[in-house]
């Protein structure tokens, strides 16, 4: 038997108990209960005198039996015999709702609703129709109208919050909070209620709060993936390096694509000078396994320049920024750059980029301080480039050789420069 059948037959079978007494056949009950299905409806089809309740137990059989056609006729059987059979017309509802025939689904609910207006489970199978035609205002007044009544109720607070939040209504984190904590009040330790409060704080960027639920759902020994990643990436934020490179190790053994995982386990894995290969390695798996990007090459370069930092090459550390700058002209990189250079020996020519920015910054930082819409007019390298081969020109350099961030040495002369 499915999950759809089984979740379709928990309401069923409590209706099932309370019919036991009013079974007009007690063989036909003996064998539904001793799950003999096929037999229940052998014995209905070659019945002459059904009742309203044999025909339902004919329809709780062939749903039993996924044979959903037979149990909507059964169920229909059953209704035609007893219009007032209450039992019958909510497992047709759910045949209905199974077969994805919604509509007709909704019109026996809010029949029903009419005369048992505070039967949460009928609301939230209302809503859950609604839900399924994408009229979602309406899934959350019927799965809201489902809470009120019963808040303990976690499947529909559940269902209640992915509404909201599928609403995106101006209050729909505090109100989906005050739904979710509603609810654990009766069910303290219920962890998808749990991971769906801690996944709405997550993703609002509301770290500081998401950080504890996280942690408390890892000491009641939640594996799950969103729930590490989570509890990583904040570690991360907080600058808990250790704690979240432990986290973000296993997130990326679960889930070895996810490129947030992969982002903030290099970014933790940078600011720790021992393991600077294993940071190095992270970065470049993320530039091979996505497509050309600037934003994430953006990033990467960052990452690397952090790295170097960490081991106090800052020669290299400034060679990445400038790559970081060159891809999205952010002009805070230039910041950093004059203040790394400022500690670099002015002797060492590890790369040409470094020598031009490092002339830049000794010789017109003061001009371009004074005219910084000089530098917007046009692209920064190109004009870092061209002061530079004023400065070969001026000093009767003729080639630069350099190593770039890869340890590959290139050579580049005078009339190449005046290419660019």
């Amino acid at each position: 038997m499915n999950i759809k059948t089984g979740s379709f037959l928990f309401f069923s079978f409590l209706i099932f108990i309370f019919l036991k007494a009013q079974t007009s056949d007690n063989n036909l009950y003996n064998l539904f209960l001793h799950k003999q299905y096929e037999k229940v409806i052998e014995t209905i089809e070659g019945s002459d005198n059904l009742s309203a309740t044999d025909c339902y137990y004919a329809g709780l059989s062939a749903e039993i039996l996924e044979d959903t056609p037979l149990a909507t006729f059964y169920f229909k059987q059953s209704i035609a015999l007893d219009s007032t059979f209450v039992p019958a017309k909510i497992s047709l509802a759910q045949s209905l709702f199974q077969n994805e025939e919604f509509a007709d689904a909704i019109e026996i609910y809010v029949n029903l609703l009419e005369t048992d207006t505070l039967n949460a489970f009928l609301w939230s199978n209302l809503g859950d129709c609604y839900a399924k035609l994408m009229l979602i205002p309406l899934a959350y007044s019927s799965y809201q109208s489902a809470f009120y009544i019963n808040p303990k109720n976690s499947s529909n607070t559940l269902k209640l919050v992915s509404a909201l939040s599928a609403l995106k209504t101006k209050d729909y984190l505090e109100e989906s909070l005050f739904y979710c904590d509603s609810s654990l009040l009766y069910n303290e330790n219920h962890k998808p209620l749990l991971r769906r409060k801690a996944t709405l704080l997550f993703t609002n960027k509301e770290f500081i709060r998401a950080a504890p639920v996280l942690e408390y759902l890892m000491s009641q020994r939640d594996s799950s993936f969103l729930v590490i990643k989570y509890a990583g990436i904040c570690h991360a934020l907080f600058k808990h390096y250790d704690a979240a490179i432990f986290l973000l190790r296993k997130a990326h053994k679960q889930t070895p694509a996810d490129m947030e995982v992969m982002l903030h386990l290099a970014s933790s894995l940078s600011n720790k000078p021992e393991l600077f290969d294993e940071a190095v390695e992270m970065i470049y798996k993320i530039r091979k396994n996505i497509e050309p990007d600037s934003a994430i090459i953006y990033q990467t370069n960052t990452l690397l320049a952090q790295s170097y930092l960490s081991i106090k090459d800052t020669v290299n550390a400034i060679l990445q920024y400038y790559y970081s700058m060159n891809i999205e002209n952010k002009e805070d990189r230039l910041l950093r750059m004059t203040s790394l250079a400022n500690n670099v020996a002015p002797k060492t020519p590890h790369s040409l980029l470094w020598y031009v920015h490092y002339y830049f910054l000794q010789n017109f930082k003061p001009e371009y301080e004074r005219n910084w819409n000089f530098v917007r007019q046009k692209s920064f390298s190109v004009f870092l480039l061209e002061e530079y081969m004023k400065y070969m020109h001026l000093s009767g350099q003729k080639k630069v050789k350099w190593e770039t961030f890869d340890k590959k040495t290139k050579v580049i002369t005078m009339k190449d420069l005046q290419q660019f």
